[in-house]
């Protein structure tokens, strides 16, 4: 009798443990499928593959570039690839990159200049707020009115506002229609 409540036990247990199995492994592809999603959300834009027209400044050089990159350092890359800059070298991982060297353009540590990321991208979290830190072509923009007001980080800069960035290339959505540049301050 004890050997058939055993054999009962075991059989219960290899059930439940079955049961379990199942049901996390079907937690476990649902909660991956919405880890993926929130990938693809950055900063409230969804990873988007349409084609875009948008204007890269690297210094004073402009260019004109339909992509269908999602975010600016795809765009980077591919213009180096391409032979129209002649470097782009970065460190960090591909969501982290912070680039060490930009076509041309020189940064100059010894007088406290450095490169800076700049566009026209009018999403609060992607704009820089002001708090202190000022790069040297900035100036403040508030916007809002009284205790709702919040003062960004923007420059005006080939006849167009743009705002000194909160995310790095890496996280920076391309936006159809905007204007990107990377600058020395």
């Amino acid at each position: 009798m004890k050997l058939k409540k055993r054999i009962a036990l075991c059989a219960l247990m290899l059930a439940l443990v079955a049961v379990l199995s199942f049901t996390l492994v079907a937690c476990n592809g649902s909660l991956e499928q919405q880890i993926r999603d929130l990938q693809d959300k950055v900063n409230g834009f969804e990873q988007d593959f349409a084609e875009k027209s948008i204007t890269v400044y690297i210094g004073e050089k402009e260019f004109a570039v339909t992509t269908r990159k999602s975010f600016l350092h795809d765009v980077l890359k591919d213009l180096k690839a391409g032979g129209k800059i002649s470097a782009y070298a970065y460190s960090g991982g591909e969501l982290s990159p912070f680039f060490t060297r930009i076509d041309d353009l020189e940064q100059d540590t010894a007088n406290y200049k450095y490169y800076t990321v700049w566009h026209t991208v009018d999403e609060f979290s992607l704009k820089s707020v002001y708090a202190g830190f000022m790069p040297g072509r900035g100036e403040k923009l508030t916007e809002g009115e009284g205790e709702y007001a919040t003062v960004f980080v923007a420059t005006s800069y080939k006849q167009r506002t743009m705002f000194y960035s909160n995310v790095g290339v890496g996280l920076l959505p391309v936006v159809d229609g905007a204007a990107y540049a990377v600058l020395v301050d």
